[in-house]
């Protein structure tokens, strides 16, 4: 523990004016050249060009703030350099602006970091404190734990990332390779870039929205899901689960039991793999989005299922399909054509060994299925109408899927968008399969009422870390 009161002789330190919250203001170089103490609670410290701080080591760390609490304690970087293994308690805010902040920066529960320019080194880690990248390039082994959150607009992040417990929004900027999501983490993806693999553990999940990623990895527990930007090389559903309702991947690969609902979005491979080592059935579920025409291989003791209506085998309408109900397709070299949920068509030879100029692989051994349905149809009454509204409301963020339920596993906004999409669609025997004839006025209200609500409900996000920015 470095000496507090080095920082209170007056012969290094200028009383702020009136305008200061804080009792004592430290410029470097102006009043030090070099500052070898503790920056106390109440104090502001400001490094400019030529000015640093004493590095501390790993165990005697120079400290920002007090373990005790106190006044607010703030460290502003415009220039020089901040030594390694800076702590901040949770009293303190470090902003930087330029120059370099040194390697092993400790960020604990409470404080605040705001990174606008500079560098800051290797070793990052912030146990449940509040940061903000916007410009800054920070070194890599960065660590997020513990509750921490981060916003990152612009700048940096070298490889081997790790977020454990804790919510990270990227909106632009570059994350390197190697990064990781353990520990119930969040992390939501608006823009910017993730090159390498990202890989996602330990029931975490990540929602892409825009953006631009290399490659992503999800474990039994976790979850993606993909609502746009792109995947430029694949998606590895390894045992996790996967939500496709927009964006692109080149790839989607379903191994150990691993799961893929695709509703949306575009991909060109799609590759079910075997039986997993767990025994898990390897499952695809297609309710929509742009699907390949060929490059799809369903394995042995893997499963594809299809979603929707109109389901025919070598042009014929496959009979007997009672509306709601699963039927197994037990023939191969034939072609499975229909209409999926989202109303896009679709056809696919049953191969039953691999065509090499095709792609197209459907294994004797593979559990292939359709299962009529409205997208949409909450009640599986055989149309889309105000009581499937009901039922939405009723289950408005459950985890549970209905019947019609594009998007597995919950019951959420995009469900109503879904709903409010086909409103008015009815099944045969009420009309005709997947018509979207115009609703009438009371539906149309109600589907207004039905995104009122949606807005009610929706709480603007405070971003206090761009508020606090100095």
């Amino acid at each position: 523990m470095r000496c507090l009161f080095t920082l209170l002789l007056a012969a290094v330190a200028s009383v702020a004016g009136a305008q200061s919250n804080f009792t004592t203001v430290i410029d470097l170089p102006a009043d030090l050249v070099e500052l070898t103490a503790d920056i106390g609670p109440g104090t502001q410290v400001n490094v400019h060009a030529g000015g640093q701080t004493a590095a501390g080591t790993s165990g005697d760390r120079l400290e920002v703030g007090s373990a005790m609490g106190g006044a607010a304690s703030e460290l502003n970087v415009l220039g020089g350099a901040v030594g390694a293994f800076t702590k901040l308690y949770g009293n303190a805010t470090l902003n930087a602006h330029s120059g370099v902040v040194g390697d092993d920066l400790l960020a604990e529960a409470g404080s605040q970091v705001n990174l606008h320019g500079g560098q800051v080194g290797e070793r990052f880690t912030a146990s449940g404190a509040e940061v903000l990248i916007d410009g800054a390039a920070v070194g890599f082994d960065a660590s997020f734990n513990d509750g921490a959150a981060v916003t990152m607009h612009s700048g940096s992040i070298d490889s081997s990332m790790q977020l454990l417990g804790s919510r990270f929004d990227l909106h632009g900027g570059q994350i390197g390779g190697g990064a990781e999501a353990r520990s119930h983490s969040e992390m939501n993806i608006y823009g910017g870039t993730v090159l390498g693999r990202l890989d996602v553990y330990q029931e975490s999940s990540i929602t892409i929205h825009d953006g631009d990623i290399n490659q992503l990895f999800v474990v039994s527990g976790s979850k993606i899901a993909l609502q746009g930007g792109v995947v430029q090389d694949r998606i590895q559903a390894w045992g996790g689960t996967v939500d496709i309702t927009g964006g692109h991947t080149q790839v989607i690969d379903i191994v150990q039991g691993g799961i893929v609902n695709l509703s949306g979005g575009g991909v060109d491979y799609l590759n079910v793999f075997g039986q997993s080592t767990s025994g898990a059935a390897n499952t695809l579920r297609l309710f929509g989005g742009d699907l390949p025409e060929q490059n799809v291989a369903v394995h042995d003791n893997a499963a594809i299922a299809f979603f929707g209506t109109g389901f025919a085998l070598d042009g014929v309408a496959i009979e007997g399909l009672a509306y709601g109900q699963t039927t197994t397709i037990s023939q191969r070299d034939v072609a499975l054509a229909g209409e999926l949920a989202d109303g896009s068509a679709f056809s696919y030879q049953l191969n039953s060994i691999f065509d090499d100029q095709t792609g197209l692989w459907f294994s004797p051994g593979a559990a292939v299925t359709v299962t009529t349905i409205l997208a949409g149809d909450f009640n599986a009454d055989g149309q889309v109408d105000a009581a499937d509204y009901s039922v939405w409301r009723d289950n408005l963020g459950a985890a549970v899927t209905l019947p019609g339920d594009v998007t597995p596993g919950s019951i959420s906004e995009l469900d109503y968008e879904v709903w409010r999409n086909n409103l008015g669609a009815v099944f045969a025997g009420f009309g005709v399969a997947g018509v979207h004839p115009t609703p009438e006025p009371h539906l149309l209200t109600l589907a207004a009422l039905g995104a009122g609500m949606l807005t009610m409900t929706r709480r603007p996000r405070e971003d206090n870390l761009l508020n606090r920015c100095s």
